[in-house]
């Protein structure tokens, strides 16, 4: 019975921790800002992703350290709702406008898809396939 007790207690405390599927480095794929990376960590009980690598196009929009997306918060198993960084660019380049855009996602495996929440004036783009990349 003695050696069962720490057992159970080293069990109850190493088992009980499981890390939260979001978290980790994830990469953009299929639309023109394929190739772009987030590392997505949690500080304390908030739960974020830094952008860590521009998308292969070159673009500019973003710059690196952007907290592309914030406020992330389970709402099911393997569903979560976040805001979503979008920058605005005039057609000469000049930036306009910074928005969080309201968002949900679903892990599948190792894969995630994101959507904006429908809108009457949705956009293309608002669907977003994103894979999990080793660390």
């Amino acid at each position: 019975m003695k050696k069962i007790i720490p057992f159970v207690f080293l069990l109850t405390l190493f088992g009980c921790t499981s890390k939260d599927p979001i978290l980790g480095t994830w990469e953009r794929h299929g639309d023109e800002l394929k190739g772009m990376r987030l590392k997505v960590t949690q500080n304390s009980s908030a739960i974020s992703a830094e952008l860590i690598k521009l998308p292969e196009s070159g673009d500019t929009t973003f710059t690196l350290g952007d907290t592309k997306w914030r406020d992330i918060k389970k709402v099911d198993n393997g569903k979560y709702v976040f805001g979503d960084l979008s920058k605005y660019v005039y057609s000469y380049g000049s930036l306009f406008q910074n928005r969080y855009e309201d968002s949900y996602l679903t892990i599948v495996g190792d894969n995630i898809k994101t959507r904006g929440f429908a809108k009457a004036d949705e956009i293309v783009g608002t669907e977003q396939i994103w894979k999990r990349v080793a660390e």
